[in-house]
């Protein structure tokens, strides 16, 4: 074959190529194709999330490594779907058949929430859930906020303290312990006032005593 031939060939393919790359971003842009991945840059991410594709068209992608770099962000593990990712995520919970690519739409199959599919969920999809009963409390009349106006952590706290008490983390003194929940609680909530450790001793008391007997302490 000629080099003209060879260049010619090559030309054609990255015409070809530049047609389908920009079908893609304008499918993702539009809201058609939906991206996820782990998140690595500028803090590292343990979990999948759905990868904004409102900014698709300053992303930069490397289809052999999986990897998306744009708006300040890098994500690896990247994966592609017709359905956004937190539903994606609840359709295979609850084995409800996927959507076709193509063909006439398919109602999907109701997802029944419980606790066990819950649990399996991302911080992302419970953060959608959250943001859902809040538009209806705020939208919808009649709609109440069923919330207690004294947020309690204690149960919370104390099921860290199990944690810790099964991991043998759990402080020889309850004093202690209660230091070391103080100090835990205050980095997991933000615009709440953190019970304070005497108020930890106070309410965990019989249960860090019911603890102490049958785990051993940590007693650094």
């Amino acid at each position: 074959m000629s080099s003209d031939y060879m260049r010619r060939e090559y030309a054609a393919l990255d015409a070809a190529w530049d047609v389908l790359f920009r079908d893609f971003r304008q499918r993702v842009e539009a809201g058609r194709m939906h991206l996820s991945g782990i998140q690595t840059d500028p803090e590292r991410h343990e979990a999948r999330s759905a990868i904004p594709g409102v900014w698709v068209a300053d992303y930069e992608f490397d289809f052999r490594a999986s990897t998306v770099v744009g708006a300040g962000r890098r994500y690896v593990s990247v994966r592609l779907s017709e359905l956004p990712y937190e539903t994606a995520t609840m359709q295979t919970l609850s084995g409800a058949p996927p959507v076709p690519l193509s063909g006439p739409a398919v109602a999907a199959a109701p997802v029944e929430v419980t606790a066990e599919t819950v649990r399996g969920l991302t911080d992302e999809a419970l953060f959608l859930f959250l943001e859902e009963y809040a538009s209806r409390v705020v939208e919808e009349e009649g709609s109440e906020l069923k919330m207690p106006v004294k947020v309690s952590f204690m149960p919370i706290l104390r099921r860290k303290m199990r944690s810790r008490a099964a991991a043998g983390e759990m402080k020889g003194t309850l004093k202690a312990e209660a230091n070391e929940l103080e100090a835990w609680i205050k980095t997991k909530i933000d615009g709440h006032q953190p019970p304070t450790a005497s108020t930890i001793e106070k309410q965990l008391n019989d249960d860090y005593r019911a603890l102490k007997r049958t785990s051993k302490p940590d007693i650094r």
